[in-house]
């Protein structure tokens, strides 16, 4: 398992080296990467307050032509909750790479249970599910790197879980706005 501050910086450095845009579903991560990126960077849009829209934001961005690529982080539950994405992503086989860090509860709202079956053994037959070019069950920083690297190769949408630890400590609450950010991403 990982700590979710060494998954959020893995795909910054990622999306950074690659010049791809990345959406970050609100909770935990948005604050990890918020502390990593800069909002006038034109990298990251971290997306405070948008359970399970990251993907559809993503979507949205690679179909109005803004890339042609993006990358989607967001835990188990916001990817749950936005499920309808996930499937919307893969109807459009966009070429999206999409990064579920998997603590099993809901950390930054008081630690529920996401409700789940089957935990990282599953992740190849939900990603055939949705529609997804591939699936990736990833439990290490080098297991991280490759699916990253496989993902980056396929010209369709890839999913990727991470095994984040549920003891990952909470960061610091980033005094930035999403809209900060929005406004250095669409120029």
């Amino acid at each position: 398992m990982m700590q979710r501050s060494e998954i959020a910086a893995r795909i910054v450095t990622c999306a950074r080296a690659r010049g791809w845009p990345l959406f970050v579903g609100n909770g935990y991560l948005t604050r990890e990467v918020m502390a990593m990126v800069d909002p006038g960077e034109a990298l990251a849009l971290p997306l405070q307050g948008g359970m399970g829209l990251a993907g559809a934001v993503a979507a949205g961005f690679v179909l109005a032509g803004a890339s042609s690529r993006a990358v989607v982080l967001e835990g188990d539950g916001n990817h749950l909750m936005g499920w309808s994405c996930a499937q919307f992503i893969a109807f459009q086989q966009l070429p999206v790479i999409h990064v579920v860090s998997a603590n099993g509860v809901y950390a930054s709202t008081g630690g529920q249970t996401v409700p789940r079956r089957g935990g990282l053994q599953d992740v190849s037959a939900c990603a055939a599910a949705l529609g997804y070019g591939r699936g990736f069950a990833v439990e290490s920083a080098e297991e991280l790197e490759d699916a990253l690297a496989a993902a980056a190769d396929l010209a369709l949408p890839a999913l990727v879980y991470v095994a984040e630890d549920p003891g990952s400590a909470a960061p610091r609450r980033s005094p930035e706005t999403s809209a900060r950010y929005a406004s250095a991403l669409r120029t």
